[in-house]
């Protein structure tokens, strides 16, 4: 009976074994024909990843096939259980208290714990309070130490995202706390043309008055000014020539 019992386990093992690899052989297959319809922008996005970016792309897709392979070796072992359950009660009593979990009990907490070692690094909660407008957890994050200038992987700061918001109390926490208002995300936009495009007058004129450069153009050449006369933000106008905008 126990030869029977790790027959049946050891062709579960088998099968899980080559049912992943023929997925992940599928998988190359398919990857490989995809590869080669790559849009410009999927190319570009993925030049555009920093190391970082990369590594918790491939740790998350690490984490993800062990889940999977866990899934799918949990699937075939409860089949092989259930075929022994019908042929002797008695057997699969004695196989479930001795060996169901053996290879269950390996979970996927190590893969898991690499992934959010690098892609925790990459999250912004200022970002995220900014965003809100939650003023409380700005506080208590900046008063915690955290990096007024760290931003997202798009290059987004905290402060870009009140200005984007309209958030004026936020904008000035984070200038009183640091933030540089001149940085400017991948495509060259600073938070001062982001309030500026908006209508955000009022976050305008604090940009302005923490020291942002009002002609700062972005990768296409563009100003905060241009942005706001285009977009018929008189007020806006008015506020960025007054403070020397060409």
């Amino acid at each position: 009976m126990k030869n029977i019992i790790s027959f049946i386990f050891a062709a579960a093992k088998a099968t899980v074994i080559f049912v992943v690899a023929a997925v992940v052989l599928v998988a190359m297959v398919l990857n490989a024909g995809c590869s080669q319809g790559k849009t410009n922008i999927e190319a570009e996005q993925e030049s555009n990843m920093s190391p970082e970016e990369r590594l918790c792309k491939v740790r998350t897709e690490l984490w993800k096939l062990c889940v999977e392979r866990k899934q799918l070796q949990r699937r075939m072992i409860l089949r092989a259980e259930t075929q022994l359950s019908i042929e002797d009660p008695g057997a699969y009593l004695r196989w479930k208290n001795e060996n169901r979990n053996k290879d269950l009990t390996a979970s996927c907490a190590t893969e898991k714990h690499n992934a959010n070692l690098v892609c925790d690094a990459l999250k912004c909660p200022l970002c995220d309070a900014a965003s809100e407008g939650n003023t409380a957890e700005m506080k208590r994050l900046l008063d915690g130490g955290a990096n007024p200038n760290q931003a997202e992987k798009n290059g987004k700061t905290a402060l870009m995202r009140a200005a984007l918001f309209g958030h004026v109390e936020i904008a000035k926490m984070l200038l009183d706390g640091g933030a540089n208002p001149n940085q400017a995300e991948k495509n060259g936009w600073p938070a001062l043309m982001t309030a500026a495009y908006w209508g955000h007058a009022e976050v305008v004129k604090v940009l302005l008055d923490g020291g942002a450069n009002p002609n700062q153009a972005n990768k296409d050449g563009k100003t905060a000014l241009m942005w706001a006369t285009f977009k018929k933000h008189a007020e806006v106008v008015r506020i960025l020539r007054a403070a020397g905008a060409k």
